[in-house]
């Protein structure tokens, strides 16, 4: 039996070296040191190969399997349900629940009745096979708690996914692995969103973690812009930056890899508390026997699932077939010194709105529906070989015209721009304070087009009445204290508020004087149809026109 073990052992040391080996464009250096930066202990190859099957296997098979000792009981091929009904999605989905409902009372009543089991009870040919397969499991009442409601888990192959994500993960490996290695972390780790989103940008959680690196909101601010304006989160590259910091302060807190890689999923204090409670920090005992309400099925199966990524990527090959990888995405950026439209960067690009945002995936929702500006000082990117062209376009921008809007008028114009409504009719010939149109082009006098102060929508005219806010319905603290670049506890102060629940629409609320909105925007530029309407006042302020 020792022979046995030790045989184990070293079979179990070499599938990890083989495991760790770095896919293609790692650095030999790098290839000696990753069997022990990322090991792969003997007791956690059943959660590895699991892993791998379900990272190789197509959509439409299911695995059921044990979500402790992971032992796969059956894998469902469901692909004629998915041929009958592919154009009845809502039946194919009832049917195939009730298929894998079906089937996992199955596996419970089998696991029962092996519980029951005597030495002279005949079993069926599955009912032995799935005895076998706890064959190296101890204790009497193994069979019984297998059959506990919940126990038996479904999964359902990810292989097309994966392979995609191998597809698109070499526009953005090269930059990610330079990150990695200026932080002085090994590049094994740019393969975590393979494990986290299969590299799929618009991947958004349940628990409202987004991107490629799957931040939450909270945690992402500790490390990058998350706001009304942009979500940095959204951006590959730049919550790869964000994803280095934060492993990077799990490693040197925790001191092992296995345990900073699982703190990405569980929380750096939550495996903290494993260490202390347990006295290891052996991944493996910890993933076998620590108990926490939180430190549940995702949070023991994200280590394995990383090391079964790597061994996928590095074969994906023999798993997949040839895959052409996306080439490098390459660009050039260009920081911005005056907030911009989104409709007016894409024309200086030459690219259209769509494109733009491709380059530039952290633009919020609001910028992209032209509700908002693209923030002053916001580094953009543009297609590779094009910033000069970009350069020359913004500085010819025409900062002394305003295109009309539906439902503006003049005094709405000449307030916006802090001139008359008298020097607009001069300046453009406009007999009659009613004959303007939309889309209609007006020139600006020199002074008031140099500076264009906006007045925030929901004002009617300078005074008092500027440093107030009425509170419109959906409103929340937050929000207009974004909207008015102050803080909630200001406020709260200002306005004797001592819940932030407490507000309603129509109330009114005194604003910090250095607060009141004094948005600078952008006049517009050809063509007319394109350029949005001002933007609300941002979180910061613009101080300056658009200019070269």
């Amino acid at each position: 039996m020792r022979s046995v073990h030790i045989l184990r052992v070293v079979i179990g040391t070499l599938l990890g070296i083989v495991l760790v080996l770095p896919p293609g464009g790692l650095r030999a250096e790098q290839t000696a040191s990753a069997s022990h930066l990322f090991p792969y202990p003997p007791a956690l190859r059943p959660q590895v190969e699991f892993w791998q099957r379900v990272f190789t296997t197509s959509r439409q098979t299911v695995i059921l399997h044990d979500n402790v000792h992971m032992k796969i009981y059956k894998e469902l091929d469901l692909r004629s349900l998915y041929e009958t009904h592919a154009d009845r999605p809502r039946t194919l989905a009832r049917l195939r629940k009730q298929r894998v409902e079906r089937e996992i009372r199955h596996i419970r009543a089998t696991l029962r009745k092996l519980h029951r089991a005597s030495r002279t009870t005949r079993l069926t040919a599955e009912e032995r096979r799935i005895k076998r397969l706890f064959s190296d499991i101890s204790g009497s009442r193994k069979f019984l708690r297998a059959a506990a409601k919940g126990r038996v888990r479904s999964q359902t192959g990810i292989g097309e996914k994966f392979r995609q994500g191998i597809q698109i993960s070499g526009r953005y490996l090269d930059e990610m692995e330079a990150i990695f290695r200026q932080a002085g972390l090994p590049v094994e780790l740019t393969r975590l969103p393979l494990v986290e989103s299969t590299f799929n940008i618009e991947a958004y959680s349940k628990a409202g973690a987004a991107g490629v690196w799957q931040f939450i909101r909270s945690t992402g601010r500790l490390f990058m812009r998350v706001d009304g304006l942009i979500d940095e989160r959204r951006d590959p590259l730049l919550s790869a930056r964000a994803a280095a910091k934060l492993l990077k302060a799990n490693y040197d807190r925790l001191g092992t890899w296995p345990l900073a890689i699982t703190a990405y999923n569980h929380g750096q204090a939550g495996m903290a508390r494993a260490v202390r409670k347990l006295g290891t920090t052996d991944i493996a005992r910890i993933i076998r026997s620590y108990k926490s309400r939180r430190f549940g099925f995702a949070s023991r199966n994200f280590y394995p699932e990383f090391l079964a990524a790597l061994e996928v990527e590095k074969n994906a090959t023999a798993y997949f077939g040839e895959i052409k990888r996306d080439a490098p995405f390459r660009y050039d950026e260009v920081a911005l010194d005056g907030y911009l439209s989104l409709g007016v960067a894409a024309r200086c690009a030459n690219i259209s709105t769509e494109r733009l945002i491709e380059f530039n995936p952290a633009l919020g929702r609001s910028i992209r529906r032209g509700r908002r500006f693209i923030p002053s000082g916001y580094r953009l990117r543009l297609p590779d070989g094009t910033a000069d062209s970009f350069r020359r376009q913004y500085a010819a921008l025409d900062i002394n015209s305003h295109t009309v809007q539906p439902g503006q008028t003049l005094d709405i114009i000449a307030r916006r721009y802090r001139t008359s409504v008298k020097a607009l009719q001069q300046l453009n010939h406009i007999p009659n304070v009613n004959f303007i149109r939309v889309g209609q082009r007006l020139r600006l006098p020199q002074t008031q087009a140099a500076t264009a102060v906006a007045a925030p929508p929901h004002t009617t005219q300078p005074g008092p009445s500027d440093d107030t806010h009425t509170v419109q319905n959906g409103q929340t603290l937050d929000i207009i204290a974004q909207r008015h670049g102050t803080t909630v506890e200001a406020l709260q102060q200002l306005n004797h508020i001592p819940n932030v629940n407490f507000i309603r629409a129509g109330q009114r609320l005194r604003l910090p004087q250095s607060q009141a909105p004094t948005a600078v925007v952008q006049a517009s530029v050809a063509p007319a149809s394109s350029q949005p309407t001002p933007p609300e006042a941002d979180p910061e302020p613009p101080t300056t026109v658009v200019q070269a």
